[in-house]
């Protein structure tokens, strides 16, 4: 079918041959959205002319209600209400449309140029919001809002009554709209499995590093994945900013759970080894406003707050400066802070010397008739012979140097011994020559008229006080000696350094920390669980 247009030579071409009277020509345009730039006005105006007059030769309207100005020559700091740009068009045979008035968009607006978001201004706050719109989960309060007013319009087209309860509305046998919150949760639900089981390792390897994320952000001593109440953390700022754990939060209004598959290198079970999450006996506002300090102090579980005995809780003077900086007043009297006291209120009876209630107890540890002190220094003075261990559990000593208060750690001069090989001698110190451990400590001659052959960084909070027979090394010290053996140390050094290793493991493996092995570990044995679902090969979630 051909169009109603018919052009005749003169119009095409002067030199046709005049037996052509005119030619039958099949004219179709596809319009979609143009874009016209110009560094003017004039520019502009002399643009939309040709636009015009290609409109009328290819039978084209366009709406110019539908204009859009992006211009910056407005004020930057415009308020008020913005006036219509006229544009004045040349006349022609073909443009009849002397003129055409389109309101410019705000400075504050954001636009959109071949897929590419634009701001006058400047201005980053949309591309902020768009992203956050994108990772946010809407509550069941805002879908509702959201769809008020379509509900209300079905209701009022179908003749309903307006008291009729919304779930008739979502029936797939009724009128089945679709619930905005039930369809949110589960594109949400869908995007986090599509992601947990991802055949790209990296993507693997980023999911598991955002559960250990969670579960370091939140101090919560087991997989995110096996959390059924968030009540605790949802009303949270950084809860409801961590897309991934509002998508965990909110699969347990559904039936359904993401649960490791099989435990392996790439999936690891993250549940760290103790007994009684401490979230579970604190006060949720306590926990909530102190988790910040519970956080720094690698607070998992109860079980890191209980004496050997296991009957007991640590006293506070065992652990005020252990964990936080000394909360001192003014007359230098240390005060206890009130997640302790909130702690020994809800697990302790009342008038016991901090005597546990029964369902806290726990089996008791091996006990040391030696008593160390931690190492609480804060300042450059009266540093001590320090006593700490490595990544293998193996004795470290050394002399302080210099302490860092703000990162909890300090400076030492490493010292060696033959502890181990003589478990039940008294033990010798003597100078280190140099190891791999060593770090550069250039200003170590502020500290020490020795220079010292071999210095490294340990932390504070797991560093106990030695006592030996020297209180400062001097030129002719070769030797220092400590009145106990390792074989009495260790009993009171391992489980001291060990009681704050619950730290946020990123390493994707799957080595935990070891504790005791009669503390029952609170996680599922989900691999030897029957699944009844068949999972594809691949598949760890």
């Amino acid at each position: 079918m051909l169009d109603p247009y018919i052009l005749r030579p003169p119009t095409l071409s002067s030199n046709m041959m005049d037996s052509i009277s005119d030619i039958c020509i099949n004219n179709l345009v596809f319009m979609d959205d143009s874009t016209l730039v110009s560094s003017s006005k004039a520019g502009l105006e002399h643009m939309l002319s040709i636009t015009e007059e290609f409109y009328a030769l290819n039978n084209t309207s366009a709406n110019h209600q539908k204009y859009v100005l992006i211009t910056n020559s407005l004020p930057l700091t415009t308020t008020s209400t913005i006036s219509p740009v006229e544009f004045h068009l040349s006349l022609s045979s073909l443009n009849e449309i002397p003129s055409i008035s389109v309101t410019p968009l705000s400075i504050t607006s954001s636009f959109c140029f071949l897929g590419i978001w634009f701001n006058i201004k400047s201005s980053r706050d949309f591309v902020k919001n768009k992203s956050l719109v994108n990772v946010t989960h809407l509550s069941a309060t805002d879908c509702y809002v959201a769809t008020r007013s379509i509900r209300s319009l079905v209701k009022h087209k179908a003749n309903f009554s307006r008291s009729l309860p919304n779930p008739i509305l979502y029936l797939s046998h009724a009128l089945g709209l679709i619930n905005l919150s039930s369809h949110l949760v589960q594109c949400h639900v869908n995007n986090l499995f599509l992601m947990a089981n991802s055949s790209t390792s990296l993507i693997q390897r980023l999911f598991v590093y955002r559960l250990m994320l969670i579960q370091f952000r939140f101090l919560i001593p087991l997989s995110p994945l096996m959390v059924d109440d968030w009540s605790l953390w949802s009303a949270m700022t950084a809860f409801k900013c961590d897309y991934i754990a509002c998508t965990i939060a909110s699969m347990t209004s559904t039936p359904f759970r993401l649960q490791h598959a099989r435990f392996s290198s790439a999936t690891p079970d993250l549940t760290l080894l103790g007994h009684t999450p401490l979230y579970t006996c604190m006060s949720p506002h306590v926990f909530k406003a102190c988790l910040k300090v519970l956080r720094k102090c690698h607070l998992y579980y109860l079980s890191q707050l209980i004496a050997p005995s296991g009957s007991h809780l640590i006293s506070w003077t065992a652990y005020q400066t252990t964990y936080l900086a000394t909360l001192a007043d003014k007359r230098g009297c240390s005060l206890p802070h009130k997640w302790y006291l909130d702690i020994k209120a809800n697990i302790t009876l009342p008038d016991s010397h901090d005597q546990l209630l029964d369902r806290f107890v726990c089996p008791p540890s091996a006990t040391s008739s030696v008593t160390l002190v931690p190492e609480v220094t804060t300042t450059q003075k009266n540093r001590h012979w320090l006593v700490t261990l490595d990544g293998s559990d193996s004795p470290l000593f050394g002399k302080q140097l210099s302490v860092q208060p703000k990162k909890d750690t300090c400076m030492i001069v490493h010292w060696i011994s033959d502890c181990l090989s003589s478990t039940g001698d008294v033990i010798c110190l003597r100078p280190c020559p140099g190891c791999d451990a060593h770090v550069p400590f250039p200003s170590a001659n502020k500290y020490t008229a020795v220079p010292p052959r071999c210095t490294f960084k340990i932390s504070l909070l797991k560093s106990l006080i030695l006592p030996t027979d020297c209180e400062r090394i001097r030129q002719t010290t070769m030797e220092v000696t400590s009145p106990y053996s390792w074989a009495n140390l260790s009993i009171t050094v391992i489980p001291y350094c060990r009681h704050l290793d619950t730290l946020p493991n990123f390493s994707f493996s799957s080595s935990v920390v070891g504790y005791d092995s009669t503390v029952a570990s609170p996680s599922l044995e989900l691999s030897t669980l029957s699944f009844p679902v068949p999972l594809p090969s691949g598949s760890h979630y």
